[in-house]
């Protein structure tokens, strides 16, 4: 007679552990691919998904640190896979995790929280080259907010020659 296997046996992996493979295959291969084809703001792209993926942890884990740990996980995996990634991407990576912890945390709603984590994690993509350029390297806003427009005008392969372009400060000081 055979014996029927037992269903019951066969280790079930955590939706939480996959979802966070998923996210750290996302940061390390994604990203990665990404980078090395020169996309321009591929932080946008790549943290987009993360707050999918952070917003789905806390669907399915409402322990306090899920995220956290998840976000632990998922940056030692880009190191591993993809160390020549740049100190911003651990930096946004870290940013999101604990925003995101922080955000479901307080907030009773899902909702709210996974929308607010979306706000304040591109809002940070987007702004992040400029305060590492003031913080970091001590220049001004303004001056940094040149070096941004001129970093952003030659990733959509417009020619940028320091003396030619008009300065994006300037502008932005005129019209306020």
């Amino acid at each position: 007679m055979l014996k029927q296997k037992n269903h019951n046996s066969i280790p079930i992996i955590n939706p939480n552990k996959r979802i966070t493979a998923i996210w750290a295959l996302s940061e390390a291969a994604l990203g990665g691919v990404l980078h090395a084809l020169r996309i321009p703001f591929t932080g946008l792209f790549i943290g987009s998904s993360a707050v999918l993926f952070i917003t789905l942890i806390s669907y399915l884990d409402n322990k306090r640190g899920a995220i956290l740990k998840a976000t632990l996980l998922v940056m030692t995996v880009k190191a591993i896979v993809s160390p020549h990634s740049p100190i911003n991407a651990y930096l946004a990576v870290a940013f999101q995790g604990i925003i995101g912890e922080l955000l479901f945390m307080l907030i009773r709603s899902k909702r709210i929280a996974a929308f607010l984590l979306g706000f304040f994690s591109l809002l940070e993509s987007s702004l992040q080259k400029i305060l590492v350029i003031t913080i970091v390297f001590g220049q001004n806003v303004w001056e940094a907010i040149d070096v941004f427009s001129e970093y952003v005008l030659s990733q959509f392969l417009f020619r940028t020659d320091s003396a030619e372009i008009i300065s994006i400060s300037i502008i932005l000081i005129s019209i306020y």
